[in-house]
């Protein structure tokens, strides 16, 4: 039985989803966090309910899920759209035998050439409740490091920036960050990128910064199918595709170490 935690802080739009949920897991409606039975549980976002409920749970070892805005074509709180599911992790896991991937797009060849470096900014937020601090590493910046391996301009692209991320990628030769889905949107276009571990593209990314100038360029198929098997519509969840298709993820997968 899972428990489809209500966002008290956004009520009106967790409301809908969570009854999808419910109804698709066959579970149970709460609002804030889950009675302490040790059930699992499914709760929005990266801050609110999230920021109680999901340490205690990995002190527990209670099996969880958080949901969020999906990693193509998000909802952002709305009916239609896409809604990402992960489990015990702010990542989802990597499915190396996911089914084809029943979103569409096209997967652009590896860039070969560019001028520029993209650091694309975090949210803030993101993987607070795991302990991540997204902030000291926007602080921090990895302009630094990157000095140390390449004389190439650098840009950075703010979270919640007015410009089209399209014209911050053009001609680029690679995009850094932390964990932002703007490396998604990167990766399709066939820009390499260099991330954490906790970031959606880091099955077919680049984890050290000293290889900024030879980044690895793999297949990217199967990760792609991976990723949209975890990311479902409100009518999916109310079918019981998203109970079956992340039962069958965390039964055939690896799951990517939470890394700070």
């Amino acid at each position: 039985m899972l428990w489809c935690c209500i966002e008290p802080a956004r009520v009106e739009k967790t409301t809908p989803i969570m009854e999808a949920l419910a109804a698709g897991f066959r579970g149970r409606l709460c609002v804030g966090e889950p009675p302490d039975d040790g059930e699992p549980f499914i709760v929005w976002g990266q801050i609110f309910t999230a920021l109680t409920a999901i340490p205690k749970a990995l002190a527990q070892g209670r099996p969880f899920y958080q949901l969020d805005n999906g990693f193509v074509d998000p909802a952002r709180g709305g009916p239609t759209g896409y809604y990402r599911i992960t489990y015990r992790s702010p990542s989802p896991v990597f499915w190396q035998d996911a089914p084809p991937s029943r979103i569409k797009r096209d997967l652009r060849p590896w860039r070969q050439s560019g001028s520029h470096i993209v650091i694309g900014l975090p949210g803030e937020n993101f993987g607070r409740s795991f302990g991540i601090d997204c902030r000291r590493w926007i602080e921090e910046s990895p302009v630094r490091e990157l000095r140390r391996y390449t004389v190439r301009p650098i840009t950075t692209r703010l979270k919640r920036a007015e410009t089209p991320l399209a014209q911050d990628l053009r001609n680029a030769w690679a995009l850094v960050t932390h964990s932002s889905n703007v490396a998604v949107d990167a990766v399709l276009a066939g820009i390499p990128v260099f991330c954490k571990a906790t970031c959606p593209v880091a099955p077919v990314g680049n984890l050290d910064l000293a290889a900024i100038e030879r980044p690895e360029m793999p297949d990217r198929g199967a990760w792609f199918n991976s990723l949209m098997a975890q990311q479902f519509t409100v009518d999916e969840m109310r079918s019981g595709m998203a109970r079956e298709y992340l039962s069958a993820a965390i039964a055939g997968s690896r799951h990517a170490t939470v890394s700070q």
